[in-house]
């Protein structure tokens, strides 16, 4: 019998046993979504710094937030006194910008869900932006498709470059200005349009350096974002970036150069922060992955008794095959193609479910999407693909070795067992 052949036959067997198939589909597409809930709960509970270094273009390793204690001490002159420091600054949440002349751009930004609900964002009567130090512009994930980085404006002024998602591109152009004034009618302020961003950009949580930041975002979606890049920087705390090779050396000289201010500094080292709290993150799903193997086991035993069960009580119609001519090699061939199919079935019903949950119900942001996709991907997708497997091998190969033991009038005597 041609495999092209055996490929229908077993297609004919799971359309024409409809009712058994159905429920035997929905019980292991039920089985399938509670595995794939387990690994993607264990395989998103330690993910806060792959959600950080989303944000970041240069190595997490590198990065220090400075703490200055005193609210007259000059932090940027003794950041600026040490060469192994490449870029230092700030990132500021700025809240809901209500610049007036900013607000032709809320119509873009309204499917924006970084810092607010739909509903709370309705609530105020502004754009919601960031507010970046210039300095930070090469450390974060900011792509360019149009304009120019900051680094290419000689000096801003009293100018505010904005940067904005691709999105909004055909709504406004590289080099629009934006003119806050006063009740004079005299301008106080530009906000000058310096260029677009790829919708994967991404910015760091402006309290990553934290352990007692709840929310633990960990970096903000640019997909419908507007970044303020300004040239100021906040003494009295910055971020700055060095070489991970020269993190110790640049820690002891922020502290030297602050104790000669009668300063004392805490320098805080953002992936020690980020390792904690993925540990106290982990903590919560402690003990789930010896339940996911336990179910695991129970569900591939389970279905594939379930799957013999019916294999065994159709061997009525194996026998009249052979009695026609079909060998058993053909019919064991059958057997584990049907379970195939419904082993393929059931993974790609059980994916489309699940994928639509998740993005539901987890996916709020652009960073959501991407690390939703991820872990499908790399963590998700394989294991539930080689349980399905297990499963249609298992019962496939158990009805086989007992066929194979018995005779073409034990078929169609029924007495297999």
């Amino acid at each position: 019998m041609k495999f092209k052949s055996k490929l229908k036959v077993a297609l004919d067997m799971c359309i024409n046993d409809k009712w058994k198939f159905r429920a035997a589909l929905i019980t292991t597409v039920a089985f399938l979504c509670i595995v794939m809930q387990i690994i993607y709960m264990t395989s998103t509970s330690g993910i806060y710094k792959s959600r950080v270094n989303m944000a970041l273009s240069k190595d997490i390793e590198g990065l220090l937030y400075v703490e200055f204690k005193s609210d007259d001490v000059n932090g940027k002159e003794i950041i600026e006194s040490i060469p192994e420091i490449e870029n230092y600054g700030n990132v500021y949440f700025a809240g809901m910008n209500s610049t007036p002349a900013l607000k032709k751009l809320r119509e873009v930004q309204e499917g924006h869900q970084a810092f607010y609900s739909k509903e709370e964002y309705e609530e105020y009567d502004g754009i919601e932006t960031v507010v970046m130090s210039k300095g930070m512009w090469d450390v974060m994930n900011l792509k360019l498709t149009e304009g120019k980085k900051p680094s290419e404006y000689d000096t801003l002024g009293n100018d505010t470059l904005i940067y904005l998602s691709e999105v909004y591109r055909g709504k406004i152009s590289c080099g629009d200005t934006f003119e806050q004034q006063n009740i004079k009618g005299e301008t106080v302020r530009r906000y000058v349009v310096a260029g677009f961003l790829n919708k994967k950009s991404a910015i760091i949580d402006s309290m990553i350096y934290s352990t007692g930041n709840s929310e633990k975002k960990g970096s903000y979606s640019l997909k419908y974002g507007i970044v303020e890049v300004v040239p100021t920087v906040n003494s009295d705390g910055m971020y700055v970036y060095c070489e991970p090779k020269d993190c110790e050396t640049v820690s002891d000289k922020i502290e030297t150069a602050a104790a000669l201010n009668d300063d004392i500094v805490r320098v805080i080292k953002i992936s020690s922060v980020i390792n904690y709290m993925d540990r106290e993150s982990k903590k919560s799903t402690k003990g789930l992955f010896e339940v996911a193997v336990v179910f695991v086991l129970f569900m591939v035993v389970s279905l594939s008794f379930n799957q013999t069960c019916s294999c065994i009580r159709q061997s009525g119609t194996y026998g009249i095959w052979m009695a026609n001519g079909l060998d058993k090699k053909d019919v064991n061939t059958i057997i584990f193609l049907k379970n195939l199919y419904s082993a393929v079935i059931s993974v790609i019903l059980a994916s489309v479910l699940m994928m639509v949950l998740w993005h539901k119900f987890y996916c709020t942001n652009m960073i959501n999407h991407m690390i939703i996709n991820e872990v499908f991907t790399k963590k998700v997708l394989a294991p539930v693909v080689l349980i399905s497997l297990a499963v249609s091998v298992i019962s496939s190969a158990a009805p086989v070795i007992i066929f194979n033991k018995k005779q073409t009038v034990d078929y169609l005597r029924g007495g297999i067992l």
